[in-house]
């Protein structure tokens, strides 16, 4: 193997060496005073009967026939005395009948005498005088002499330890933007070859998704600062960006630095949403383009942008870091919404240029989401048996057992088994505080980094000028309906008739309703039901005229009486009414022009006649009830009927005469109201969106957690709620547009 041991100390036995004592090929031993002591170096009693001081010693050697050789050890600090030496090599190389290099050092006793090869007496010869300025010791002429074997230079044994935090400091800068993405964390420890060798991360193919394993102050969130930075000096920020969610409050110190485009903590649910929202944009427009450009990699997409730069996609490869999973996850407000977008992300994001980086203890690899992560960083865990199925094999824990606790920063590739450090995101160098007895320094372990990590980003920032990763913000609390309606107009085809609601909190896109026929609005007092209800009646009146829709206002609380006068003016009120004997009137004459809309014999429909509704004239037909439980029969088991009842069987009616019915319902109690009520059944029957303002309960309204798509009601601010559209993926947070009042008739 090429190894070569070397054991020396005062005393030498057989208890010291044990049964290494067996593959002994060399023993050297000076005076000692025990015959036991050198019969275990030299196998004879010899070394007793040495001179004390003068460096004599006995060389044993197991070569063949084992021999035994007395010989004087150099004074390094003894004058080395050139001309003597050629004179008594060239005079032993005569002895010998060959050929000696002159230049060669040559065996000297501490007074220039030469032993013989034959017998151990000293043969000494006198040194001529020499000038004290040209005399050198014994010490440099060896070193001189060892310098011209460059090929055999020794290796450094006595790295520094791994206790030692350092930084990158002296590390220099890279090339910019390498294809391949290769980020320089820290250094690896390969004591086989005795050398530091640089710790690399590559997080693409299998490895596009980094989990950082470690108990509490293992040095988790620094390891994350340590790869943001590290990053942002090998790559410009729009090349590699970072959109940071923060469980605890360690991930501020990197919130600035140009790499950074969204940071976002524990209560800033909003910029969350709209971060998981914006990664899950990015990841379908890449899904769809990779196919238009034939391209099957994120180098190649990325090549290909800069001919042909893809709307809706500035970024280059883009990390979504979550501080803590096992938080983040287990308060979820959406009770396991998170996880299926973190699933949608990391299950086809890789490909994509697109890269989860998650850190928390083991306990969070209980989560389905863990076998995505390909390359796994481990820290110190305590209990090792709680990696589990994160790092089963037996060789790998018992190397993960060895990394000490209280030095943050220490890791294990499992690739290589190598111990390693992750470097501390800093441009200065770390000082020791002292220095122990024995000359190892010794280092605060502990120490606040804060301030010098935040000058790092303001290096990198002032590196970079103006150049950052593209910020993300956050849809406003308060959006004006004319903002949504002018961006709806702008991109409608003429045959489109959608009513436009809102923007995504997800991802800033337009939200409108489309396909379905009827919506649910449910809600506490002021969290926008009316509101809702305003925008949609003035997206009908901007697309339709008096003959093609009609507009039935159901006003139990008389919140609406000045859209009454609105619509009334304009020619699109079929009727208002506020209490039951009136409204009965209303949804009864609703339902006679439903049933009168019916095909005679449906099956001489075909597909034309249905998606045209040829069969059938009239005009669309809004019933707008806002709200509806002061219109439900006194109970939802008994056998008498509110006045809304009278829709419920043409509501349920199998085809699309263009009836629409839009309600409002208060929260509490909505859960079991919508599998209990007749009217809230028979619109369920039809898969219509449901729009979850702010509101209380427990409950899941939809879904479950166990699929991982329950929804149920939040606090939220007036106006924000909880699309739910049965015929989507998914379910996006919606910041609905606000419609001013109307002008009173004075103009106020």
């Amino acid at each position: 193997l090429g190894f070569h041991l070397l054991a020396a100390s005062q005393f030498i036995d057989s208890t010291v060496v044990g049964t290494i004592e067996n593959n002994l090929t060399f023993g050297i031993s000076l005076k000692v005073d025990r015959a036991v002591y050198s019969n275990s170096v030299i196998k004879s009693d010899a070394a007793t009967h040495l001179p004390i001081g003068d460096g004599s010693a006995y060389l044993w050697r197991d070569v063949g026939e084992p021999t035994l050789t007395r010989f004087r050890g150099f004074d390094i600090k003894a004058p080395y005395l050139p001309a003597l030496a050629r004179a008594a090599a060239g005079r032993s190389a005569s002895s010998r009948g060959r050929h000696h290099d002159s230049s060669a050092l040559e065996l000297f006793t501490a007074t220039n005498t030469q032993l013989s090869q034959r017998d151990s007496d000293p043969v000494e010869t006198q040194p001529e005088e020499m000038d004290s300025d040209d005399i050198v010791t014994v010490r440099d002429a060896l070193i001189a002499r060892l310098i011209t074997f460059q090929e055999l230079q020794p290796r450094q044994l006595w790295l520094p330890t791994l206790k030692a935090p350092f930084s990158f400091h002296g590390s220099g800068y890279p090339e910019l933007n390498q294809p391949a993405l290769s980020i320089d964390i820290g250094e690896l420890d390969d004591p086989r070859n005795h050398r530091r060798v640089p710790y690399i991360i590559r997080p693409e193919g299998s490895s596009a998704h980094i989990r950082i394993i470690g108990d509490p102050s293992s040095g988790r969130s620094t390891t994350i600062e340590t790869i943001i930075a590290a990053t942002a000096i090998a790559y410009t920020p729009t090349a590699a960006s970072f959109y940071v969610i923060d469980c605890g409050s360690k991930l501020q110190e990197i919130k600035d630095y140009p790499n950074v485009g969204a940071y976002a903590r524990r209560p800033d649910t909003e910029l969350i949403d709209r971060i998981l929202g914006e990664f899950i944009r990015i990841n379908e427009i890449r899904n769809d383009e990779f196919g238009k450009r034939s391209v099957s990699s994120y180098q190649a997409y990325a090549s290909t942008k800069e001919a042909a730069p893809v709307a809706g996609d500035p970024y280059g490869h883009i990390f979504l870091v979550v501080d803590d999973i096992h938080s983040f996850l287990s308060e979820d407000p959406r009770d396991g919404q998170r996880l299926a977008q973190l699933m949608r992300i990391g299950l086809s994001g890789g490909p994509h240029g697109i890269h989860l980086i998650a850190s928390g203890g083991p306990q969070s690899a209980q989560y389905k989401l863990d076998p995505m992560f390909g390359y796994k960083i481990h820290q110190h865990v305590g209990d090792i048996t709680q990696l589990g199925c994160v790092a089963a094999p037996s060789d790998v824990k018992n190397v993960l057992k060895k990394i000490p606790a209280g030095q943050p920063g220490r890791v294990v590739e499992t690739s290589t088994m190598l111990h390693g450090r992750i470097r501390v995101p800093q441009a200065e160098p770390i000082a020791p505080i002292e220095t122990t007895i024995h000359g190892e320094p010794e280092y605060d372990l502990t120490a606040d980094y804060s301030t010098n990590i935040r000058h790092l980003g303001a290096v990198l920032s002032q590196r970079y000028g103006q150049e950052h990763a593209p910020h993300l913000v956050t849809v406003p609390s308060v959006l004006s309906y004319q903002t949504v309606w002018d961006l709806y107009a702008s991109h409608r085809r003429a045959d489109d008739r959608s009513l436009p609601i809102g923007a995504s909190a997800e991802d800033l896109t337009l939200v409108s309703l489309t396909g379905s026929s009827h919506l649910v609005v449910a809600g506490d007092r002021g969290s926008g039901k009316t509101n809702v209800i305003r925008s949609l009646m003035y997206s009908i009146m901007q697309q339709y005229t008096p003959e093609t829709a009609r507009i039935y206002l159901i006003d139990p609380e008389y919140g609406l009486l000045d859209d009454r006068d609105v619509l009334d003016h304009v020619g699109m009120l079929a009727a208002y009414a506020a209490d039951k004997p009136s409204a009965t009137a209303a949804l009864t004459e609703v339902a006679a022009e439903i049933r009168r809309r019916q095909p005679e014999d449906a099956s001489k429909l075909d597909a034309r006649i249905i998606r045209d509704r040829s069969w059938y004239t009239g005009p669309e037909i809004f019933v707008l009830i806002d709200p509806v439980t002061s219109l439900f029969g006194a109970s939802a088991w008994g056998s008498d009927q509110g006045p809304v009842d009278v829709l419920n069987e043409v509501i349920a009616l199998p085809h699309d005469v263009g009836l629409h019915v839009f309600v409002t319902t208060p929260s509490n109690g909505f859960t079991m109201a919508k599998e209990q009520r007749g009217l809230f059944k028979a619109i369920t029957s039809t898969n219509p969106y449901t729009l979850l303002l702010s509101g209380t309960g427990n409950d899941n309204v939809f879904g479950s957690a166990t699929t991982g798509n329950a929804i149920k009601f939040a606090r939220r601010r007036p106006g924000l709620g909880q699309l739910h559209n049965p015929n989507a993926d998914h379910n996006p947070l919606v910041q609905t547009a606000l419609l001013p009042d109307w002008p009173t008739a004075d103009g106020r």
